[in-house]
């Protein structure tokens, strides 16, 4: 699927963002070094004309769910802005705990919950996205052991990992791959499967309490 058309154009007479698609430069450098502001203000205008604007009480904001944007523009060429903007909605219907159950098998990636979980990790990271390894989120109170408790519903088992181990609490976290191999084509960076791990002594019993979890995607 071809890119949006004025960021397609922008892209190719802008050369900071050239960098900025190459990898070159940062999305944080490109969103807070004085350097970079006007071309920033320009990509932003197209962002908000392309998908639009957060509501005040989004958990998101403007600039993160962009950054999200430019993750997407950058590695995933089939995916469209429309698939993408309703990812982003879903995952933070998910993060607000307004779901029954999560959609673990479906191969349609704008209806699968992972690839959701994944672009809203994305989004909550904003312009400190990670290439690889894990991060950690915060979410609002009671979410996260909703989360856990649906994806184990949904088919997550307890897998191996470093960023288990690493947490020193637990030897396995808990994990969900995705529906199938070609869905990578609409996962930030190609991840292929979604690692949750408990934080803190609290969490892992009946991984409760707290909302803070590791999300790692692989």
């Amino acid at each position: 699927m071809p890119p949006n058309t004025k960021v397609k154009e922008f892209a190719g007479s802008n050369t900071n963002f050239q960098r900025v698609l190459a990898g070159k430069v940062t999305v944080q450098d490109f969103f807070t070094k004085p350097e970079f502001a006007e071309d920033k203000e320009k990509f932003m205008s197209i962002y908000k004309e392309a998908i639009g604007e957060r509501s005040p009480d989004s958990l998101f904001n403007d600039e993160s769910v962009a950054a999200a944007w430019i993750a997407k523009l950058r590695f995933n060429q089939e995916m469209t802005d429309e698939q993408f903007t309703k990812l982003i909605n879903r995952s933070e219907e998910i993060f607000k705990g307004n779901f029954d159950d999560l959609n673990l098998t479906s191969t349609t990636p704008e209806e699968n919950d992972n690839c959701a979980i994944m672009w809203g990790i994305e989004a909550l990271n904003g312009i400190q996205a990670f290439d690889s390894g894990a991060t950690r989120v915060r979410l609002p109170t009671g979410v996260a052991p909703k989360i856990v408790k649906a994806l184990e519903d949904g088919g997550a088992f307890a897998r191996d990992s470093t960023h288990a181990t690493g947490t020193k609490l637990v030897d396995k976290g808990l994990g969900k791959d995705i529906a199938q191999e070609s869905m990578r084509a609409f996962t930030p960076r190609g991840m292929g499967a979604l690692l949750v791990v408990p934080t803190s002594p609290m969490e892992v019993v009946r991984w409760s309490k707290p909302p803070t979890l590791v999300l790692a995607h692989i």
